[in-house]
């Protein structure tokens, strides 16, 4: 081992200065007026040294700088001080603090005595000052003389490998401390996880930090960071989310590191949540962060939020202009870049280095060569001298421009080093203009500075080939094959519905790949008809015209493109990524088709963003040197419905409302029968061609589904009809509010009615000619205005009123709208309430509930007694939150009572898997019904492979709790008529960790309702108050398994015998020292329910896992607690006392399905708990699951 390390120092200290043996940089000559000198030093510095050790320490490290550490240095000589080991070491410490590591060094040599802290100070000294090649010396000594290792010093060597970025030298490191103990130390560990990542070896690094008993936050941002430089960005996003599920909250440093890595992921919806995440967070904009978002929004297709960024920096530096004259010049708006750069000179900023490349990058870019040049020629005035950088955005600018002359003088007349990214700016040029001569000599200098990059070989290659020089292909193939080098594939990205697709050529692989490629033959026609050819030039295989067209066609952008067309709403923005160049026959293919299609198509390649747009694109052709324009016009083509995909049962529940592929839209009640009408994708589990399905129900139970209600189909809804709801206007007969989306994507507030209102299956259903019936206003936001309401009736004024949701900046608002004839409808002077920080507000709701009575209220109701809910869905978490308060009917404002919080830590319908809820008024049973939509926890490829997406949640009652603080709820009584076989559990007391199984019924399919006894509170573990709008944080800090004093105990669910899976749903009791009660939460978590992962390099066998909590508001005054679950299959709907807190969780167990799965009641607290009543009923099917669904 230290053979091995030797041999490693020499060969780390070749390019290193040699050793140093100085002396102390200030001496002092001893005599017999020391005392004199001794006088002026304590004047000089302040200090008064006795002939204690404790005094020389103190003055020691009181010292200001090497001067006063030398004066003290010469009293502990005359002293005879240095022989004490403790000053001696605090000398060496404040020598290396300050950086005079020889006097260090020369006083290390002197002392006779040395323990570890010696070493260990010179070890850190040398690192301080950079010398590594003595840190790892002194190190090598450490070793040798078997001397204790600590956390301090092998933390220090392994910082210096990471320096000098010599991996093997840190691995001989790492199996020392494997050696001494010291490899699963914290502080050693993260400096290990530090040093590989930083050396590139992500996969070691990895594989300790997954190990790592604990992790900071440091640590988890250096693995962040580590991913994104390493070419797996989408890999720091996976842990930057499980960093943030595991309760670490990031720093600015973390928070930077990830809008990087995000930057490199190029994908916009990650873009939009981390930016709103940094809002919300309230996380200060400071230059560091708000420059890093400008390079983020810019990469991932958005320039216009990167210059609101910009804008709205309170501070601005050099980088952050330059960051913005940037992003301008990636999307092809040099203009913009310029007038930007002016406004820079205009505030009396001094451009650097930074600005002239972003400068010269946009000009080569828009092709503005003049502009460049005169750019080129100012750098001089700003006293910079041109570097390798800004000469290859000149050789680009030339190059691309035909100038290939002037850039070879250019190249053979500059002084600075030429670089990789010079010759292969050259050499690109050389392609696009086809000289192959000057392409040789590029070549020949590319391959020499790197050998190994088959990108060369490839670019050199297709460009013999364009010449047709086959036999020189042929060769440079060869050659690559001796060399062991491969072409860096293709790979190309679409956005849609927030998740990301990847093709390759060719590629078969995706689920709908049938469908993709009739999808890109069918519009390969229409382009055809349009006047789009072929272009063969770009197939650089010696093969004939016919096959040279099938090639091209397989173009992975193209397989994207296509697939972005069938999978999102008509008309809708598709944005599209590639890690290589784009071909000229792909770039005239996106022109003609964002015409045909009407589509507005952004491709992010390895160089630029194109924006193609009715027939163009950003960058002028400028590109792909003037590949001709689009002149025809055509209207747009409609998609074809495709057949639909066979239904697997597994993890289908069997009594939830659940047609395939569902989202929730309005429930209703007319004339004896229930409506659902639901979102609906005719083609397929995702979402996207959405339309009104609609299903009736005679007892909320049974349903049958009927020919949807709506289909996009005029100009107020061409590009979708989203979501809204059902009102029943006395006289009109019901009338359903929905948002449309128009030709340029504004959304819009429409209605449509029955064509027969003597049908109360209500089958027909028209959108009258006069709509819309409400456009955004001035000030509002055109793409986050939707999802109107139920309407109510005002009796006193005579007016209809409604509420739009919506957001300005990140302020969640409702805006209210009234009217008299249900046609014409006019905003109030203010929206009915908003609220900072919570983002667009989707869904709102807003009822009456009754204080006094045990029934619900119709919209409209207005009486005494009475308290409103305003429920609203918040679009960035995807939960809901609500508040009591008191609507003032005169000033139509809201004001919730203020006795919970207004906002993200708000009171919540239920804790877990829920959103997008609406309630309705029964007037047959007199009663408020909530229904809510639970979506998939797995991945958009298993709602394919599977064929539905989204529940139904059971309808649940809902009423204003006795405390008048928050509501109620519990599955309608309708559900009881499912009930089948029934086992009973009376009395069962249960010590510390035991459980009983619940036996003789189906635990996949139960109803199951328990109350437990906790007797005597005096056990309950106390209330820590940061806990108390944490549930989550407190549920995941003390799951099922972790032992308490009054819990947990509850159910656990949908479990195997041996709890390899299991889905625990569980109180726990505190007690809460500022009110002296008891403080009971409630969790369902999801994590051990499956046997799958939730984190991995695979996606599609990652499986969102999340816990959920809430707190439970009751006294426990009798000892006793009750909990009802709903299990069916895939969803745990769980009810605390009585549905003062519920939580559904959806679970995916791979063993514990059908008649293998198990029902527990258990308790892990030390305080006994008694299952004072169990009943578990079997659950029926229905007799109609919604027959009929397409």
């Amino acid at each position: 081992m230290l053979n091995n390390l030797r041999v490693r120092f020499l060969q780390f200290s070749r390019n290193t200065t040699k050793l140093r043996f100085s002396t102390c940089s200030v001496s002092y000559t001893v005599s017999d007026d020391f005392h004199e000198q001794s006088s002026s030093l304590s004047e000089s510095s302040h200090i008064s040294v006795s002939k204690d050790t404790g005094d020389y320490i103190s003055a020691i490290l009181s010292c200001k700088n090497v001067i006063d550490i030398g004066k003290i240095h010469a009293q502990v000589i005359v002293n005879g001080f240095l022989q004490e080991l403790t000053i001696a070491n605090k000398l060496l410490y404040i020598y290396a603090q300050y950086r005079a590591i020889s006097d260090a060094e020369e006083l290390f040599e002197e002392m006779s005595v040395k323990d570890s802290v010696s070493w260990s100070v010179m070890v850190g000294g040398f690192a301080k000052t950079g010398d590594f090649f003595n840190c790892l010396r002194v190190f090598s000594q450490i070793v040798r003389l078997r001397l204790n290792l600590d956390n301090y010093t092998l933390p220090i060597v392994i910082r210096a490998c990471r320096e000098k970025k010599d991996v093997v030298v840190g691995r001989l490191i790492h199996e020392v401390a494997l050696k001494s103990g010291m490899d699963l130390d914290f502080y050693v560990c993260a400096a290990l996880v530090d040093m590989y990542a930083k050396c590139g070896m992500i996969d070691d690094a990895c594989k300790l930090f997954d190990g790592m008993p604990r992790r900071d936050l440091v640590t988890w941002t250096v693995m962040i960071g580590a991913y994104a430089d390493s070419g797996r960005p989408d890999e720091s996003w996976v842990l930057f989310e499980r960093m943030r599920n595991e309760g670490v909250v990031p720093d600015r440093v973390a928070i930077v590191t990830i809008v990087n890595a995000c930057a490199k992921l190029g994908v916009l919806h990650k873009a939009v949540i981390l930016s709103d995440y940094i809002r919300l967070m309230n996380v200060p904009f400071g230059v560091v962060l708000g420059t890093a978002l400008i390079d983020m929004h810019a990469k991932c297709g958005n320039v216009d939020a990167a210059r609101e960024v910009f804008e709205s920096m309170k501070e601005r530096n050099v980088i952050s202009w330059s960051s913005m004259i940037a992003a301008y010049g990636y999307h092809g708006k040099a203009t913009e870049a310029l007038e930007l750069f002016q406004m820079m000179l205009d505030r009396r900023l001094s451009p650097n280095e930074i600005t002239f490349v972003s400068l010269l990058n946009a000009c080569s870019h828009a092709g503005f060569v003049e502009e460049g040049l005169k750019i080129f020629d100012l750098m001089p005035v700003y006293g910079i001298r041109p570097n390798v950088k800004h000469y290859s955005c000149m050789i680009d600018l030339l190059g691309r421009a035909g100038r290939l002359d002037e850039a070879s003088n250019l190249i053979e007349t500059m002084s600075v080093e030429k670089d990789e990214t010079l010759w292969g700016s050259f050499l690109g040029a050389c392609r696009i203009h086809k000289n192959v001569e000057m392409a040789e000599k590029a070549a020949i200098s590319l391959l020499e500075l790197q050998p190994q990059n088959p990108g060369h070989y490839i670019l050199l290659s297709n460009i013999y080939a364009n010449d047709g020089k086959w036999e020189e292909v042929a060769k440079i193939r060869n050659l690559m094959n001796q060399r062991g080098l491969k072409k860096f594939p293709g790979y190309t990205w679409i956005e849609a519905d927030n998740t990301t697709h990847k093709f390759k050529v060719g590629d078969r692989t995706h689920p709908m790949s049938k469908e993709i490629y009739e999808s890109l033959r069918n519009l390969t026609e229409k382009l055809e008809k349009a006047g789009y050819v072929p272009d063969t030039n770009f197939v650089l295989h010696d093969v004939d015209e016919k096959v040279k067209v099938g090639m091209l066609s397989l173009h992975s952008e193209k397989l994207a493109l296509a697939f972005g067309l069938i999978s999102t709403p008509d008309g809708s923005l598709l944005r599209i990524t590639k890690n290589l160049r784009v071909c000229g026959d792909c770039h005239s293919f996106f022109k003609f088709a964002s015409l045909v299609t009407r589509r507005e198509v952004i491709v992010r390649d390895a160089n630029r963003f194109h924006c193609f747009k009715e027939g163009s694109c950003s960058c002028g052709d400028y590109c792909n040197n003037g590949v001709d324009a689009l002149h025809n016009v055509y209207k747009r083509l409609q998609s074809k419905s495709t057949s639909l995909e066979v239904v697997s049962p597994l993890h289908r529940t069997a009594f939830h409302f659940q047609p395939p592929r569902h989202w929730i839209n309005g429930p209703m009640v007319y004339k004896g029968v229930y409506h659902l009408f639901y979102q609906y994708n005719p083609k397929g589990a995702v979402w996207g061609n959405i339309v009104w399905a609609h299903s009736v129900s005679k007892d909320l139970i049974n349903w049958e589904a009927l020919e949807p209600a709506i289909y996009p189909s005029k100009w107020f809804d061409i590009n979708g009809t989203w979501s809204g709801s059902a009102t029943h206007v006395p006289g009109k007969g019901p009338v359903i509010l929905y948002t449309g989306i128009t030709e340029n994507q504004t959304q819009i507030q429409n209605y449509a009615i029955p064509q027969d209102l003597s049908d109360p299956y209500l089958k027909k259903w028209i959108k009258p000619d006069d709509n819309p019936i409400v456009r955004p206003g001035h000030g509002e936001n055109g793409s986050a205005f939707r999802d109107p309401t139920t309407a109510w009736f005002n009796k006193k004024d005579g007016y209809w009123r409604m509420l739009v949701g919506s957001k300005k900046k990140h302020r969640g608002i409702a805006y209210m709208y009234k009217s008299r004839d249900f046609k014409k409808w006019v905003k109030t002077k203010r929206p009915i309430h908003s609220r900072k920080a919570t983002g667009m507000w989707e869904c709102p709701d807003f009822f009456p509930v009754s204080i006094s009575n045990k029934t619900g209220l119709d919209f409209s109701y207005d009486g005494p007694n009475i308290k409103h809910v305003l429920k609203v869905s918040l679009d960035l978490t995807r939960y809901e939150y609500y508040t009591l308060g008191k609507y003032d009917t005169k000033k139509d404002r809201y004001r919730p009572d203020g006795t919970t919080p207004d906002g993200w830590d708000g009171l919540r319908y239920d804790y877990g898997n829920f959103y997008a809820s609406k309630t309705f008024f029964d007037d047959m049973n007199k009663r408020r019904i909530l229904w809510g939509w639970a979506n998939e926890s797995d991945t958009v490829q298993d709602d394919t492979l599977k064929g539905w997406a989204g529940v139904q949640l059971i309808p649940r009652t809902i009423l204003l709790d006795s405390s008048g603080k928050q509501l109620v709820f519990w599955p309608i009584e309708e559900i009881e008529s499912l009930r089948g076989k029934n086992v009973q559990m009376k009395n069962k007391k249960m010590e510390m960790g035991q459980r009983f199984e619940v036996q003789g019924i189906t635990p996949a399919q139960v109803d199951v309702d328990v109350t437990f006894n906790v007797g005597s509170l005096e056990k309950a573990e106390k209330f820590d108050p940061s806990f108390a709008t944490k549930p989550l944080e407190l549920c995941d800090m003390k799951g099922s398994n972790v032992t308490g004093g009054v819990g947990p105990f509850g159910l656990i669910t949908l479990a195997t015998s041996d709890l390899e899976e299991y889905t625990p749903v569980f109180f726990r009791v505190f007690k809460d020292a500022t009110t002296n009660k008891p403080k009971v939460l409630m969790c369902s978590d999801a994590k051990p329910s499956t046997l799958k992962r939730d984190t991995g390099s695979d996606q599609k066998e990652r499986m969102y896992k999340p816990s959920f909590a809430g707190f439970v508001d009751v006294d426990l005054a009798d000892g006793k607690i009750s909990l009802r679950s709903l299990i069916d299959h895939s969803v745990v709907e769980s009810f605390g006392a009585k549905g003062k807190t519920v939580i559904t969780s959806r679970v995916y167990p791979t063993k514990a399905v059908g008649d293998k799965a198990h029902l527990f009641v258990f308790n892990n607290g030390s305080q006994p708990v008694t299952v004072e009543s169990l009943n578990a009923w079997n659950m029926q099917k229905p007799m109609k699951m919604n027959q009929g669904a397409q």
